[in-house]
């Protein structure tokens, strides 16, 4: 644990609960030197895409899990009221250590964009939020701002002490910064409602970190990525044309009743078994049974590479022919 980022935690969390409570720009202000990125000591590149060694399977999770995520794993996370952060310092960290680093960052992303979250539907639409539930509690001690202010405020203040249950919403624009800044076009991130785009264009957003202006204005001739960019090759003129014709690979009723007896399964006949060359290349990971949930997209691929390079022939169950 940070002692840093604890005591600054409990610092905010001191601030939100004094008596009247503080309006929202004394808490902007305070919280305005707090950098989010200075809060972690990772990068954000690389999530672990495989279960990290010391993790177990939640087993009574894998029962449940939807047949959509069937690819995915469940891990057992720890149930102290930082169960989200935990799931996330999991994915980032290969641990659970982080999740008082992410409960800072998220509380100090809510009070400086308030403005941008105090505009969404939950605080228009949850009852908590709405006009009838603040009209039946009158408070006049505290000049606001917004019309939710209060609840706001005291939301933030409940979720800034530790183990305390977190609103979703606070980590899906942390998570919307990131995406937007691994954007292949994006050069740099000015504020959240606009950005550079790599030719130096100044882009204004469609909506906080929301890229759709960005891509519209990359697809037009005024964007320099695209308009007058063409490859080296385009420069030469090719005189040499040959005709060239397709395999049509073998089709005869023997082939197609191999095609069928395998029933999709061998894409690769001649090569070797899957388990034998997975071992093989991995090992470490494979001293016992073969399963793909173990390999990360770059060992799949390997693993797919050595298939076709091994492959007698290729058995291609479109087009009925080997």
């Amino acid at each position: 644990m940070n002692n840093k980022n604890l005591e600054q935690l409990l610092d905010i969390n001191k601030l939100l609960s004094t008596t009247p409570p503080p309006n929202i720009h004394s808490v902007r202000a305070y919280v305005l030197n707090i950098n989010i990125s200075d809060i972690f000591s990772i990068t954000f590149d690389t999530p672990y895409e495989t279960l990290p060694t010391l993790t177990k399977i939640d087993n009574t999770s894998e029962k449940i899990l939807h047949l959509q995520y069937s690819h995915l794993t469940s891990a057992v996370i720890f149930s102290n009221g930082d169960c989200l952060l935990n799931s996330i310092s999991l994915i980032f960290n290969a641990n659970q250590t982080l999740a008082l680093q992410f409960r800072l960052a998220m509380i100090v992303e809510l009070i400086k964009f308030s403005d941008f979250y105090l505009s969404q539907k939950i605080f228009k639409e949850d009852y908590y939020f709405s006009d009838a539930a603040l009209n039946s509690v009158k408070n006049s001690d505290m000049p606001i701002t917004y019309n939710k202010e209060r609840e706001y405020i005291g939301k933030i203040a409940y979720m800034s002490k530790p183990h305390r249950f977190c609103l979703i919403i606070g980590l899906y624009d942390l998570a919307s910064d990131k995406k937007l800044r691994n954007h292949p076009k994006v050069g740099k991130i000015i504020t959240r409602n606009e950005v550079q785009c790599k030719c130096k264009k100044i882009i204004k957003l469609h909506h906080a970190y929301n890229p759709k202006n960005l891509e519209k204005y990359n697809q037009t001739s005024n964007c320099l990525l695209t308009k007058g960019i063409r490859s080296l090759t385009s420069y030469f003129t090719n005189f040499t044309k040959s005709k060239q014709f397709s395999c049509i690979g073998l089709r005869d009723k023997e082939h197609l009743k191999y095609l069928q007896r395998i029933g999709g399964i061998i894409y690769y006949g001649g090569a070797p078994c899957i388990e034998v060359l997975a071992k093989e290349l991995f090992p470490k990971k494979f001293d016992k049974d073969f399963n793909w949930k173990r390999l990360t997209n770059n060992e799949k691929n390997k693993l797919e590479n050595e298939l076709t390079a091994r492959a007698k022939w290729r058995n291609d169950f479109n087009s009925n022919c080997i």
